[in-house]
């Protein structure tokens, strides 16, 4: 019964993190050997840039006399503020905790589920066909259809087509299914038409059933990842993270590295608020939270923190990407300059600020002011030198990612039936 694998997705999940190395060396250095709990943490990243605050409720794994875990037992405590991954309380103890059997738990946050969530693994419904008026003779109507089986298709004075990914493409395959190039003067009413569906057009979300989904949304995100992680191997393995001599697949890895860092931190911030909000489905998925906490951590910046920070590792990959791409200007550095004029003294201007740090001067009249205005509106943008054993240990964050990002969509899957 899909109720019933609830708690034993839980208990699989602890069971795994149980097995951890990093668990095991926790456990010997507490040197754990009483009655107890150990509470997991229900936040493993630095939060920074989130609208929730971290659930009050924490899984707890029962410790027997001689230091053995049940995880077959498990409970969720509540009542302490925990910073830690993981924190051992002696039953007993003074710590204010409010104990709870899994099961009440379980079915208290079930009734707390909701629809938005599932959301995530609704299917996309990409049948909606969108029209759109041509003010023109030639040609009175476009159709976006995207079941259709061929980019473009012509039939009186209604054009067909699949897909407005490229007008280029479009307007070739317009002449040639009119057999005769296209008048001047229809390229404009085409090309608004074209823009005109492109912003209307929209595709249908369908919340689940009873039964899992076929293509949820999650699970296409899934895929996106896992494509990327696959490109990101590859140029990897090619250039060894050094931006010589494999150049051309060193730059690759910088383009992919920053496209998925950009994705993956917006994720990874909307699973973190979902398991506030939600935090059923970290318990179904605490395992995973874990591995992509410790491969954060392995990063050679995140010794900074005692958390990972997604800013700092997206800071550190645009930084990285910078280098290489916006070098076009040979300047390192903010420059300044004193100008000695008759009237205002000395006046000091700070060409090339990184562009992060730029500063708007002070409104002042003067002779030159717009060449001024001019020279001050270059920018650099900010760069950093990034080891090669960076990029190896962010393949672990990347796959890491994609395994939590699974694994939510698994977890909600089951919960959706669960209710």
């Amino acid at each position: 019964m899909p109720k019933e694998a609830v708690p034993e997705q839980i208990e699989n999940a602890v069971q795994a993190l149980t097995k951890r190395p990093d668990f095991e060396a926790w456990i010997k250095g507490e040197k754990i050997a009483g009655d107890g709990l150990v509470l997991i943490n229900n936040s493993f990243i630095y939060r920074q840039n989130l609208k929730t605050n971290k659930s009050p409720y924490y899984l707890a794994v029962p410790v027997a006399p001689g230091g053995t875990l049940d995880t077959k037992s498990l409970k969720v405590a509540e009542g302490l503020h925990i910073n830690n991954d993981l924190r051992f309380v002696k039953t007993g103890g003074k710590a204010p905790l409010v104990v709870e059997e899994l099961a009440p738990s379980i079915d208290r946050e079930l009734g707390k589920l909701g629809a938005i969530v599932m959301v995530l693994i609704g299917e996309v419904d990409n049948s909606v066909k969108t029209s759109e008026a041509i003010p023109h003779s030639l040609f009175s109507q476009i159709v976006l259809d995207p079941a259709s089986t061929t980019l473009l298709s012509a039939h009186e004075q209604v054009i067909t087509i699949q897909s407005v990914a490229d007008d280029e493409a479009l307007w070739a395959q317009l002449e040639k299914a009119h057999g005769a190039a296209l008048p001047d003067d229809f390229a404009q009413p085409f090309a608004t038409a074209i823009e005109n569906v492109r912003k209307r057009h929209y595709a249908i979300l369908k919340l689940p059933g009873r039964t899992p989904p076929e293509s949820p949304l999650l699970d296409s995100f899934v895929a996106a990842f896992q494509d990327t992680v696959r490109q990101y191997e590859k140029s990897l393995k090619a250039s060894r993270g050094l931006p010589t001599p494999r150049t051309s697949d060193f730059n690759d890895l910088l383009r992919i590295a920053y496209n998925f860092a950009s994705d993956a931190v917006h994720i990874i911030r909307l699973l973190v608020s979902l398991c506030d909000l939600k935090p059923i489905i970290r318990w179904c998925t605490i395992d995973e939270w874990f591995r992509l906490a410790d491969a954060f951590r392995s990063l050679p910046w995140s010794k900074l923190k005692q958390k990972p920070s997604l800013d700092a590792y997206q800071q550190t990959i645009n930084a990285a990407r910078n280098r290489a791409f916006h070098r076009l200007l040979p300047v390192d550095n903010t420059l300044r300059v004193d100008l000695e004029g008759k009237t205002l003294g000395i006046v000091t201007l700070h060409l090339f600020p990184e562009y992060l740090a730029r500063r708007t001067e002070e409104t002042i009249e003067y002779e030159d002011k717009a060449l001024v205005e001019i020279l001050t509106d270059f920018t650099r943008v900010g760069e950093r030198s990034v080891s090669p054993q960076f990029w190896t240990r962010n393949l672990a964050v990347m796959k890491s990612t994609t395994d939590l990002l699974t694994a939510t969509s698994s977890a909600l899957k089951l919960l959706a039936i669960a209710q």
